[in-house]
């Protein structure tokens, strides 16, 4: 990874931190009071409280795996591969700030329209499955990367190819879901598209390296 891309994304997760942190505790007397008061706004302010403080936790376990994945010694990632996986993350991390900022914004706010806070929600359900698509496609077509234990291109071709379309399936449904399910049905599919897909892709992770070059 870049020195200029993990600036620009510690500056991020610093921004991330300092927001989950300062805002909350400037705003906790009015968070408590909608916490502890009606349904409505306890509801609205659980969501915004928890996306506030889980956008520097996510980008930071997102950060710490793809640096894992690109410092690997024994295989190395093919530039293109590399470049769109940095990309794909400062993508990620931009959203989160504005996503982190919208939420964190209307902390302690009872008076916000609920519409706008689902409209949120949507958006970043719509997100997560454009990126989950985005991925698989793009993944399906990187060249296959060098090493020791790298795979033979032909197996990195045909495993990429079929995790790439189911990522890309289950990505595109995600993003229906988020568009014409009611917010509580929301959680159902995403999850079970989420796991099943990811799950898909790490069993054929495992084919890839059960086959090395010779």
């Amino acid at each position: 990874m870049s020195k200029l891309t993990r600036l620009v994304l510690a500056a991020l997760l610093v921004e991330l931190v300092v927001a989950a942190i300062f805002v909350p505790s400037m705003r906790w007397e009015v968070i408590s009071e909608n916490l502890s008061g009606a349904a409505g706004a306890r509801r609205l302010d659980t969501v915004r409280l928890a996306i506030t403080l889980a956008a520097p936790l996510v980008l930071a376990a997102a950060w710490m795996a793809m640096e894992r994945r690109l410092r690997a010694s024994d295989t190395t990632l093919s530039p293109p591969h590399r470049g769109y996986a940095e990309a794909g993350l400062l993508t990620a991390a931009f959203f989160l700030m504005a996503y982190q900022g919208w939420f964190a914004n209307h902390l302690g706010e009872s008076t916000v329209a609920h519409a706008g806070q689902e409209h949120m929600l949507r958006a970043g359900t719509i997100f997560a499955g454009l990126v989950m698509a985005i991925h698989g496609n793009f993944a399906a077509k990187t060249p296959a990367p060098t090493g020791p234990r790298a795979p033979d291109p032909a197996v990195w071709t045909k495993v990429k190819s079929r995790s790439g379309w189911v990522l890309s399936l289950a990505g595109l449904m995600i993003a229906v879901c988020a568009i014409v399910l009611p917010p509580p049905a929301l959680l159902f599919p995403f999850a079970l598209v989420a796991v099943s897909a990811i799950t898909y892709a790490a069993v054929q992770n495992r084919a890839l390296r059960a086959a090395p070059l010779p």
